[in-house]
């Protein structure tokens, strides 16, 4: 169990996605790369991650000051179970049985831990609905683009208190893996 809560929890680096509903709602439109996209927030919710060696669901929070991330994973009794920090030069992930594991990268620590990464460095942009702007993307349907050999989909979005709107739900897939998140709080910086 541990160890697919590794997994899960590096996953949630990686993109950070939660469990969906069993009808699909269209997507959205996928907003103009002319706004600006925010580099520090937070935000928390809930990540669902199906494939052929996993399928588990979690609680998270998700911290992000520029560069910077800070990212737990939470159970259903509300207790801590991993942590992973870092930058874009380490990555330090925590678990609740005092592992400790570090690398370079959130990609070097998945390398290390599963034999195999996900771009975690566009996480921060794919969270808000967004392809990276530093790397080439394909847009697709409204509210889906695709990046790196992942398809994301914004299945809905929610009208925040200061009037704009950020994503309530996203699908980010990749081969035979699903990723889901279901985004119930999002803080920005004023």
């Amino acid at each position: 169990m541990a160890k697919q809560l590794v997994k899960l929890f590096i996953l949630i680096s990686s993109i950070a996605y939660l469990s969906g509903c069993i009808t699909k709602p269209k997507p959205i439109p996928v907003q103009p790369l002319t706004e600006p996209v925010h580099l520090s927030f937070s935000v928390s919710g809930k990540l669902g991650v199906r494939g052929d060696q996993i399928s588990e669901s979690a609680r998270f929070n998700w911290t992000q000051n520029q560069q910077t991330f800070d990212l737990a994973l939470i159970d259903p009794f509300g207790r801590q179970v991993m942590r992973l920090t870092g930058n874009d030069r380490f990555a330090k992930l925590e678990t609740d049985d005092q592992q400790s594991y570090v690398a370079d990268s959130a990609e070097a620590l998945m390398q290390e831990l599963l034999g195999w990464q996900l771009p975690v460095n566009h996480a921060l942009y794919w969270i808000q609905g967004r392809p990276d702007p530093r790397q080439p993307f394909v847009a697709k349907e409204p509210g889906q683009f695709l990046q790196n050999d992942w398809q994301i989909s914004t299945l809905a979005q929610t009208t925040l208190s200061s009037g704009k709107t950020a994503p309530r739900k996203l699908k980010m897939s990749h081969t035979q893996l699903d990723v889901t998140l279901i985004i119930s709080n999002w803080q920005f910086p004023h």
